[in-house]
């Protein structure tokens, strides 16, 4: 009998042991990581999904010092729940809201909740985060649960670079199996000794392999009204935080896709209301809305493309707001519940997307969208409020779209006598005969060419409100050239225009280099893997009949798409150049693939020339390092007369590179060149130097050579060359003389 006993404990001993097993959460950062980002999160993955208890206290600790460095008190409420109720002395600022500062003051120097621009601090005690340097801080979920995964919000800018801390997290913080809380020493990680020493090119991974794990992380980077052009990769992923810039310049932010960059937050009028004592929005200069996903205050010439913005709730709630001059959106998804994107100052936004309930738009401001679908769950598409002598909200070859239990009307604007909602070459379905619910009969409720989208005929106009006009072709043909030109709308500015993407080979490519795959961007957000060449063209708006194909270069593995071509279209435009950035396969043993794509690109501007404004004879190429290779073999071996470039423009040109032997074919016919590089660049001076007195020997005219004093390689367009100025007016004047 004890025999079978002492079986029976050895056959149940595991089972028991599993039983009386704890399973921990697994830690983000991990135990004992290095090089973490400062404005890293807290994620625990659970084995199964916790619930977030109502008190206990998350701290992280200077391991160094055993100082308490950041506390979070899961007693005190995230924000409040219900409408805030004001009194009549509610009103505006008196006097415009003051955004100068010496730095951008965090929750390390002044608490949460110090007020600005005379607003009257809460009474309640709620969950306060400094973001931005916006003192009077944001209601904040410090910890937020989606199934097993729990992410902890410490307070904005508390860790620093260059420490090691400690996280100790109480029992009663979460309710889980074999949940025991976080004691010291069990979870500690460190940070990266220092941030990024180039300000000019800074990415963003949600998963810590960036220099930054959040975007505010990387605004709270950026110096105030920089000078110089900043460009931010945010890379795929889910970013849940609230993000609040202010004083920003020159910005450029890039997402991986609408698709696969979103960020968002569950914020919205209720959570995080205006002060008790100051109204918000609706003049210049006054006090701040703190109630939309992602705010850009005070900003001026920013890029946003390719991502996403939503707040979730449904109320008043932006996914974007927008206060500044020159915004440009570009691929952006805007989701909100009362307005999804607010608008004030001059933006600009193309080929995006826009989803919201009550108003889709708000704003005081002028906004041209072109080409963008506005989608409305039942309301406005806008509640436009500009005033004399700015334009409102105006719309060219837009889509507009509600449902069908509820339509879309096109906007209300009862109050504000000088309001603009101008649609011109849209379409529609499921919109209000009425158009607009109510507008001033001296504003401007003008639509020309408007179509159903199904059908495709022009809209019923019989119901439309009595203020509004239907613009004719022949009687307002100023009007419909004036409103669809973006500079009328925005104050003189010109915004780049999204390009156009052309494929080379549709029909498939007459040669192979043997890779396989999906197309990626690696961590540098440098294109990788490309098996489907493009050309993609930003034609100039007021073209002098020139164009531009770039070939970014990257040594034949990958290409600089963005520092070495695209980011030059809008000074090649400024001087009315076309440019048509290649995209060209990686020769990956096969150097035909590359060549080929580059022959057929010239073809393609040919096919497309009076189209986009160009003159066949001045279709010149720019090339930059292995780029500056691919330039020089077509310059020296085109096959066809419309392959053969007017010029070329060469910025430290690898032409001595394994497939070399360029330099030896110059001849008379060889196009002209403008070859830049740096004194102290090991790999393009001194092929550089043959190529220009290979040039000089064939006679070839027009060439010349500017050698720089420093700056090594591949500084493309980068502002952190300190001979921009130089060589782009160099540049500028060279390509003057020769289109004379």
């Amino acid at each position: 009998m004890k025999k079978k006993s002492s079986l029976l404990l050895v056959l149940l001993l595991p089972v028991l042991m599993s039983a009386a097993a704890k399973p921990a959460p697994e830690f983000f950062p991990a135990q004992d990581a290095k090089n973490v980002n400062p404005d890293t999160h807290l994620v625990l993955t659970f084995p199964e999904a916790p619930t977030l208890g109502a008190k206990g206290f998350i701290r992280v600790w200077d391991a160094a010092t055993n100082a308490l460095v950041d506390e979070l008190d899961l007693s005190i409420p995230a924000g409040p729940t219900m409408p805030r109720r004001y009194g009549p002395e509610c009103d505006y600022t008196k006097v415009p809201y003051d955004y100068m500062r010496e730095k951008m003051l965090t929750n390390r120097d002044v608490p949460a909740g110090t007020p600005s621009g005379g607003a009257q601090p809460d009474e309640i005690q709620y969950q306060l985060n400094i973001i931005g340097g916006f003192t009077d801080g944001f209601h904040f979920h410090p910890v937020i649960i989606h199934d097993n995964v729990a992410t902890i919000y410490l307070h904005n800018n508390m860790l620093e670079y260059g420490h090691e801390y400690y996280v100790t997290i109480d029992k009663s913080v979460f309710k889980a199996t074999g949940w025991n809380g976080i004691k010291k020493g069990a979870w500690k990680f460190s940070t990266k000794r220092a941030g990024p020493t180039d300000l000019t090119q800074l990415n963003v991974r949600a998963d810590g392999r960036g220099d930054f794990n959040t975007l505010q992380g990387a605004l709270d980077y950026t110096p105030d009204f920089s000078d110089k052009t900043i460009f931010i990769t945010v890379a795929e992923g889910d970013y849940e935080e609230i993000v609040y810039c202010r004083n920003k310049s020159n910005l450029i932010i890039q997402g991986a896709g609408m698709d696969k960059s979103r960020v968002h937050y569950e914020n919205d009028e209720v959570f995080n209301p205006h002060p008790l004592n100051i109204k918000t929005n609706e003049k210049r200069g006054t006090y701040p809305s703190r109630r939309a996903a992602v705010f850009f205050d005070n900003c001026r010439d920013i890029v946003l493309q390719d991502i996403t913005f939503e707040t979730c709730p449904k109320g008043q709630a932006e996914g974007l707001l927008l206060c500044g001059e020159r915004i440009a959106l570009y691929r952006v998804h805007i989701i909100g519940g009362g307005d999804a994107l607010q608008s004030n100052g001059t933006v600009y936004m193309e080929d995006s997307v826009l989803d919201g309930g009550l108003d889709s738009i708000l704003g005081r401001g002028s906004l041209f969208a072109y080409h963008c679908q506005i989608r409305n769950s039942g309301g406005a598409a806008s509640w436009v409020r500009n005033f004399s002598p700015d334009h409102g909200d105006i719309f060219v070859e837009c889509h507009f779209e509600g449902t069908g239990a509820r339509p879309l009307s096109f906007s209300r604007s009862r109050g504000y006598p000088d309001a603009e909602f101008v649609l011109i070459n849209c379409t529609t379905r499921n919109v209000s005969p009425i158009g607009w619910e109510s507008f001033e009969k001296s504003a401007h409720a003008w639509e020309y060419n408007t179509r159903d989208a199904d059908t495709g005929e022009l809209a019923d106009f019989s119901g439309r409100n009595e203020n509004s006009r239907r613009l004719d072709p022949v009687a307002d043909a100023e009007i419909i050239r004036n409103y669809s030109d973006p500079a009328y709308i925005l104050n003189g500015w010109q915004p780049l225009r999204a390009p156009k993407v052309v494929e080379l080979w549709p029909d498939g490519a007459p040669n192979d280099n043997g890779l396989t795959g999906e197309e990626y961007r690696n961590e540098n957000f440098r294109i990788t893997n490309v098996t489907v060449p493009t050309l993609t063209v930003y034609p100039a708006p007021h073209p002098n009949g020139q164009a531009v194909v770039a070939c970014p270069g990257g040594g034949y593995r990958h290409l600089s798409f963005e520092t070495e071509a695209s980011w030059m279209a809008q000074w090649f435009n400024d001087q009315g150049i076309t440019l048509a950035v290649l995209k060209y396969r990686m020769p990956n043993g096969h150097m035909e693939c590359p060549i080929s794509d580059i022959k057929r690109a010239m073809e393609v501007m040919h096919e497309h020339a009076a189209e986009w404004g160009v003159d066949p004879a001045k279709i010149g190429v720019q090339g930059n390092s292995a780029g500056g290779h691919l330039i020089a073999a077509l310059s020296t071996g085109y096959d066809k007369p419309e392959q053969r470039p007017a010029f070329q423009i060469m910025f430290y040109g690898a032409l001595t590179m394994e497939q070399g032997g360029l330099i030896e074919k110059v001849t008379a016919q060889t196009p002209p060149a403008f070859i830049l590089c740096s004194q102290d660049d090991p790999i393009s001076v001194d092929s550089s130097l043959q190529y220009m007195a290979a040039l000089k020997n064939k006679r070839v005219p027009s060439s010349t050579l500017h050698i720089y004093a420093g700056g090594g390689h591949g500084w493309g367009f980068k502002d952190s060359f300190v001979y921009k100025e130089q060589w782009t007016s160099e540049l500028a004047a060279w390509l003057r003389e020769i289109n004379n």
